[in-house]
């Protein structure tokens, strides 16, 4: 069998996806989809072959102790630095 992942879906609190987009730009992700004003989109990375869909939804948030098993994770040659960039952008939007 030859399958390969085409994307996995994020659900997101509604009204979110723009700053959520900006964030993900930072973490060089680019926005590959969006139909028309739909509140959901796919982003992609040009270095991995699967995409991400993002989705706004008004599920009640998930405890951060499970939030934990379901994440995106991501590599970095200077994982301090840009933890303290995404630290800094999260503070200016006013993101706990």
């Amino acid at each position: 069998m030859k399958v390969k992942i085409h994307h996995f879906a994020y659900n997101i609190s509604p009204n979110s996806l723009e700053v959520v987009l900006d964030l993900f730009e930072k973490l060089e992700c680019k926005m590959y989809y969006r139909e028309e004003n739909e509140r959901w989109c796919v982003i992609k990375q040009k270095t991995i072959p699967a995409s991400i869909q993002l989705i706004e939804t008004k599920d009640k948030p998930v405890p951060t102790k499970k939030k934990i098993n379901t994440h995106i994770g991501f590599l970095s040659d200077t994982p301090k630095e840009d933890i303290e960039k995404i630290k800094q952008w999260s503070e200016e939007k006013g993101i706990k």
